[in-house]
């Protein structure tokens, strides 16, 4: 495999894949949109899954070690250093305070001209603060962030900061105090068997949908259910679960609940019986609780692949604007008890179902698309460069 000069190299970590299907997705979808738009940007998958198999030849997989910290770091140094001699861009899906990886970046950049440039998917030390690992943890990881922030401060570690929202860069810019930034929101690759459209509201039973893969307190489960419970109508809510990852919390939060289905990565065909069957998807309900308020997240693009209209709580700048706006609910970004009775009214006034799925797809396709994203993204590294 020869390995080209000159080009983007988008890095990825993933140890280990397991409840990341999400990540993954986006991974392959990017190179394969990469790949079919002719553009100079591949990728390099670090991971310790030895088994792991990808037919994309703009994707070079690295195994590393499984268990041994110091082991598998000296591994990343050695491989990076590699891939610096090849590439004179790292994209780098955010760099953590590895002492012994940041000095090695910083030996590369001086030593080969290597453009450093650092992609965020969220506010780090907010999402620490309220995700899923114990009180310990969360401090360590805080402490670790902000370690890293002052090592690659001091030694102008990054040439330019890429986010997926305003929000976020803006954020990421102050805290590394980076004048060059770019948003870039998550995109898709459309694929028209994936289309599954929607059932129209049949006015006695509201049917639900939610991708969550893995929980966190952001996707606002517990606000959804909530707001069905206290619902007091004629109408009867359902709601179906689809997650990546089997979860005793999420488990524990559904118990003894009829009305709500949980399903563990299940096949497509399930998948496309699941949203044919619902009225409506529902996005992330609660991002507030790791201080967000704009998002572009990959279960609104999928929503939008299946063509299936939903509900959401945060400002999006690929879709609160644009001409299909009207095909979503867009909801308070709180804790607060959803308003079922206007979901309810909004899908009664709904049109024909297949003609919105087509306006849905449709704009996915062709506003969202990871070949359109990644170009755009070319040219902001390129204007880095030339400067």
């Amino acid at each position: 495999m020869t390995v080209l000069n000159n080009n983007i190299l988008y890095i990825y970590y993933i140890p280990s894949t397991k409840g990341l299907s999400g990540v993954m997705k986006k991974l392959l979808d990017q190179a394969e949109s990469s790949k079919e738009d002719n553009l100079r940007i591949n990728f390099l998958l670090l991971t310790s899954e030895t088994e792991l198999k990808i037919n994309l030849d703009n994707i070079y997989i690295e195994n590393l070690p499984k268990t041994n910290y110091h082991k598998k770091t000296k591994a990343i140094v050695e491989i990076l250093d590699y891939y610096s001699k090849r590439f004179n861009v790292f994209f780098i899906r955010k760099m953590t305070y590895i002492p012994l990886l940041l000095h090695a970046l910083k030996t590369f950049k001086d030593k080969y001209k290597l453009t450093i440039i650092n992609d965020h998917q969220t506010k780090e030390i907010p999402e620490y603060k309220n995700g899923n690992e114990g009180y310990i943890i969360k401090l360590l990881l805080e402490m670790l962030e902000k370690k890293g922030i002052r090592y690659i401060n001091r030694y102008n570690l990054l040439d330019g900061i890429v986010a997926t929202t305003r929000e976020i860069l803006n954020y990421e810019q102050n805290l590394y105090k980076c004048k060059n930034g770019f948003v870039m929101g998550n995109g898709m690759r459309y694929r028209e068997e994936l289309k599954t459209g929607f059932a129209t509201f049949d006015g006695n039973v509201l049917k639900l949908v939610m991708s969550i893969g893995q929980y966190y307190p952001w996707h606002g489960l517990e606000r959804l259910i909530k707001s069905m419970e206290l619902y007091r109508n004629y109408i009867t809510t359902k709601l179906v679960l689809i997650a990546g990852k089997n979860s005793k919390r999420m488990e524990n939060i559904i118990r003894k609940k009829s009305n709500i289905e949980l399903y563990i990565n299940p096949t497509e065909d399930t998948q496309k019986a699941i949203y044919r069957f619902s009225n409506l998807a529902v996005s992330s309900l609660s991002l507030h609780k790791k201080s967000l308020k704009e998002a572009s997240p990959l279960k609104s693009r999928e929503y939008m692949q299946r063509g299936i209209p939903f509900i959401y709580a945060y400002y999006d700048t690929d879709i609160s604007n644009s001409a299909i706006s009207n095909y979503f609910i867009k909801i308070k970004n709180d804790d607060s008890i959803i308003n079922l009775e206007k979901v309810v009214h909004f899908l009664e006034k709904m049109g024909d179902s297949k003609e919105i799925t087509n306006k849905i797809t449709a704009f996915a396709k062709n506003e969202l698309s990871w070949g359109k994203k990644l170009k755009s993204l070319e040219n902001f590294i390129r204007e880095i460069k030339n400067k």
